[in-house]
């Protein structure tokens, strides 16, 4: 199909071949083509790949795609970054409590298992928001390290001028 102009359809429209638009187009209804692109108007859902997958963790999706996405940029927008980890009343858990923690649940505080992203997916904003966290903790324990290291040789440049 063809429209060399603009197109306006007020129901449903099913595409079996290609379909090029020139001009505008507006759709009052559904549109599926072969099953691998459908635009829900009633919901504002568009699915790509296969329009089946409407069922499981991700049935309230406005845009669902089976197959692999490539583009120049996302943009994901988040409130409550990371920085609170540099915050005065952020509890460093001690790298004691943190091995404990990894030898009893096998992964990071606050880090999603393995097994809740097979099963639900990962929201990418909140799993960058983890990792940036997880990053200035360990710019937080880095620095702590250089002061006690600095601290220890200053004990050992001392211990060396008493002989």
């Amino acid at each position: 199909t063809a429209i060399g102009g603009d197109a306006s359809v007020n129901g449903n429209v099913g595409i079996g071949g290609n379909i090029v638009v020139s001009g505008g187009a507006s759709i009052v209804g559904n549109l599926n083509v072969n099953n691998k692109f459908s635009v829900a108007s009633s919901t504002g859902k568009t699915i790509i790949g296969d329009s089946t997958i409407t069922s499981g963790a991700h049935t309230n999706a406005l845009l669902t795609v089976k197959g692999k996405i490539v583009g120049k940029e996302t943009v994901v927008t988040l409130s409550n970054w990371a920085d609170y980890v540099f915050n005065t009343d952020y509890e460093l858990p001690s790298l004691e409590n943190l091995e404990t923690y990894i030898k009893q649940n096998k992964h990071l505080p606050n880090v999603p298992t393995a097994k809740e992203i097979e099963t639900n997916g990962a929201n990418l904003g909140e799993l960058v928001k983890v990792q940036m966290e997880k990053i200035e903790e360990l710019t937080l324990y880095m620095i702590e390290m250089k002061k006690e290291t600095e601290a220890l040789k200053a004990e050992i440049e001392k211990l060396k001028s008493k002989k």
